[in-house]
């Protein structure tokens, strides 16, 4: 799963939401027996912008339209 390191370190899911959406609902519904492990990579990291400017990058495209 690509994320975006935010402005105070938190993770940023920027794609494959439904994916992750998935996983999780059936380890609710299965309980422990089904893994809900998941696996991510860093495609941006905005820790040291104030939150106001994370977000204004993120809404301008943030690191997807960078990459283009």
């Amino acid at each position: 799963m690509p994320v975006v390191v935010g402005s105070v370190g938190e993770l940023h899911l920027v794609d494959n939401h439904h994916h992750t959406t998935g996983i999780y609902t059936l380890s609710v519904e299965y309980g422990p027996e089904f893994p809900n492990d998941d696996y991510y990579y860093t495609i941006a990291d905005f820790h040291d912008l104030a939150p106001v400017d994370f977000w204004a990058r993120m809404v301008q495209g943030g690191p997807v339209l960078d990459s283009a």
